[in-house]
């Protein structure tokens, strides 16, 4: 999906908007074909649907639709369930897939611009540079035109004005094009500021961008070995914001402690060789646990929703005194911050988190690499990398950067890129290319790579790579 020729080069991130809303059915006889909506009784659209098994009798299966969307999450007792509306099922009106097969042929911004018209979910941050100097963001994609608070809870379908009235004008979604900055970027964030006239709600990314936008409001030539390392960056923003506050409350106890000294020097860096991060992990998950434990709770018998970490952070920072830190089961104290931190710290000092605690970020959080069929042999496990979900390199238990590229275009006609992914230039496990590309993905390694509109170059550079 992403891309380059010798004329532009493009990428996408997910917008994270959320397109989705639940909403409670309330039914009006037993066998779920009628419902009540605006003080009348509406009929459910029934479909059954046929599914095929080898060397049995076919499966039929009933899917029931209201006004709103499909009934997702059926009740015990038949009386409520929940339906879903949900932007990418609705029929599309273009062939989406040509949004970039038109973007391949692009050769500057208004063709381009024209060219991502036809995509509408999931709504993507399409990036954009030419080699004649143009950059540009465009969050891409139709959203609901909502209320404020709207999609946060489940709604009733009982009432038709719980629903979507309309979409948000296509030429009023967010973009910037040759910004005074000299940059644009997309992680994930939310893509729109305060002064945005739509209801704006979604899961967002809070680290990565403030990283990203800080190296590149400082950093002022860049080069492309410059930008593979900013890539490949792998620290952490929050580590570096929530530390200092924690080691402040400890220092008076346990300055001279092994745990506090590692932590005091770490440099917010999550390096596979190195066993500070994976302390800090541990003990800012005990600190979280003892913060949210009124929440934490209940995540064992219902889906919670757990706060994120850069809440955490924000009241370490600037809500020290918050009553989110007192433990409602003791009654007879209120606890502070200081004394969950104080209590996280000597918990995970334990012998029983010793060995935990010392190993290395890359043997505690190994990365695996699964095949889409999830079967071990064909994927790759226990990689020791460096990275974390909060760093721009981005790695996790078991995901990552699927493909990392950097787009040179301002050495005259012919472009270069560079890129490196967690794979292989074939798709037979048999083959000694299967996983090739791994151990330089891993690595933060990148290939030139080649490209040629010409065909006998590319039967060329086919050839070489066979040999």
């Amino acid at each position: 999906m992403i891309g380059f020729n010798d004329q532009i080069a493009w990428g996408e991130t997910n917008v994270g908007q959320d397109v989705e809303d639940l909403f409670l059915v309330e039914w009006a006889d037993k066998g779920r074909t009628k419902y009540k909506l605006d003080g009348r009784v509406a009929d459910a659209r029934l479909e059954v649907r046929t599914i095929k098994v080898k060397n049995m009798d076919d499966v039929l299966d009933t899917i029931r639709y209201i006004d709103k969307g499909v009934v997702r999450m059926m009740s015990e007792d038949g009386k409520s369930d929940i339906a879903v509306r949900w932007l990418p099922v609705d029929p599309k009106k273009e062939a989406e897939f040509m949004t970039f097969i038109n973007v391949m042929q692009a050769k500057n911004y208004g063709e381009f611009k024209k060219s991502i018209v036809g995509f509408n979910t999931p709504a993507q941050n399409f990036i954009f540079a030419s080699a004649s100097g143009d950059i540009a963001l465009h969050v891409n994609g139709i959203f609901p035109l909502r209320q404020k608070e709207d999609g946060r809870f489940v709604e009733s379908a009982s009432l038709t004005s719980t629903d979507w009235s309309a979409m948000i004008p296509r030429e009023q979604n967010p973009f910037i094009h040759n910004p005074n900055s000299g940059y644009v970027t997309s992680s994930n964030q939310r893509s729109a500021g305060s002064d945005y006239p739509y209801y704006y709600t979604g899961k967002f990314e809070h680290a990565r961008n403030r990283v990203i936008n800080d190296s590149l409001s400082t950093i002022k030539t860049w080069s492309v070995e410059t930008m593979q390392q900013l890539q490949t960056n792998d620290f952490n923003i929050f580590a570096s914001e929530g530390l200092p506050v924690i080691l402040e409350v400890l220092e008076p106890k346990y300055k001279n402690h092994a745990i506090y000294k590692k932590l005091k020097n770490w440099n917010y860096f999550y390096t596979a060789s190195d066993d500070a991060p994976t302390v800090y992990e541990f003990l800012f998950d005990a600190i979280y646990k003892g913060t949210f434990e009124e929440i934490l709770q209940y995540a064992d018998t219902m889906d919670v929703l757990k706060p994120e970490d850069w809440r955490l952070i924000s009241l370490l920072l600037k809500e020290k005194n918050s009553e989110l830190f007192d433990d409602i089961r003791t009654k007879d104290k209120v606890e502070t911050m200081a004394d969950v931190v104080t209590a996280s710290f000597e918990a995970i000092s334990g012998i029983e988190y010793a060995e935990k605690t010392g190993k290395s970020w890359g043997k505690n959080k190994p990365v695996d690499i699964m095949h889409y069929t999830r079967l071990p042999a064909f994927s790759i496990k226990g990689l020791e990398c460096n990275g974390t979900p909060d760093a721009i390199n981005a790695v996790g238990v078991g995901y990552g950067p699927s493909w990392r590229m950097v787009v040179d275009m301002a050495g005259g006609e012919k472009t270069k890129a560079f890129g490196v992914y967690p794979g292989g230039q074939s798709g037979n496990p048999l083959s000694p290319f299967y996983k090739n590309l791994v151990e330089h993905w891993a690595t933060k390694k990148y290939y030139p790579l080649d490209h040629s509109s010409n065909k006998e170059n590319i039967k060329h550079i086919k050839k070489i790579r066979v040999n």
